[in-house]
């Protein structure tokens, strides 16, 4: 969750056990935006987040989790709120995460974006599998 009266930055790193006391807000906000680059992911990490679109909170989000290093993500209907061009722009970035080496679950109904974006993909009905199509990891 984000604070919304917090900046970017200051949700990227709230909760982190390594900061510590002091804060360097000026390193933090410098690889807020450097990931942000890297991945597709604009935001001023200065912005209260109570100015941010949805979008742009989604995007918060993930920098957030990029920001802890993390290698997973799962995203779960990352698209409902977005607009087709902010979906697009979410393709290009998950994309991008990938090839760097990151894995993604995307959970969706949307079975069009599933077939856009995944490289496998997995049906569920009634908590059971169904069907796995494309290749395995």
């Amino acid at each position: 969750m984000l604070v919304p009266s917090q900046s970017v930055a200051e949700n990227v790193v709230l909760g982190l056990r390594e900061m510590g006391f002091t804060l360097n807000p000026r390193r933090i906000e410098a690889e807020v935006e450097r990931l942000g680059e890297q991945y597709g992911l604009p935001v001023d990490p200065r912005a209260k987040v109570w100015q941010l679109s949805v979008g742009e909170q989604q995007r918060v989000e993930i920098v957030k989790m990029l920001y802890r290093g993390a290698r997973i993500l799962i995203l779960d209907e990352p698209t409902a709120v977005l607009t087709p061009q902010e979906a697009e722009q979410l393709f290009r970035t998950l994309r991008a995460m990938t090839a760097d080496g990151k894995t993604v679950i995307f959970i969706s109904h949307k079975l069009d974006e599933v077939l856009s974006i995944a490289d496998r993909i997995t049906v569920l009905r009634n908590g059971r599998t169904v069907a796995t199509v494309g290749q395995p990891a």
